[in-house]
């Protein structure tokens, strides 16, 4: 069963809305690289989001993210 985005988010995220945060740094694994034509606006959405719920919206945002190692399969193919 899938989980709906805003439970992870209400659970992992919203919690912290009032820490004084100096950035972010965000782990993209290769699990789904499959679908990578998905990650600009994914990933532009999640930054904007994050700077406008935490408080100093012009800190720096890090994306760490590997290369898929088995190609452009799905990873349960």
């Amino acid at each position: 069963h899938k989980t709906p985005p805003s439970v992870l988010h209400n659970a992992m995220v919203a919690p912290y809305a009032r820490l004084p945060l100096t950035g972010f740094v965000w782990y993209q694994g290769e699990g789904n690289a499959w679908r990578s034509w998905h990650y600009e606006r994914q990933l532009t959405a999640l930054i904007h989001s994050w700077r406008a719920l935490f408080p100093g919206p012009e800190e720096p945002f890090l994306i760490a993210q590997l290369p898929g190692f088995r190609g452009n399969t799905p990873a349960h193919a």
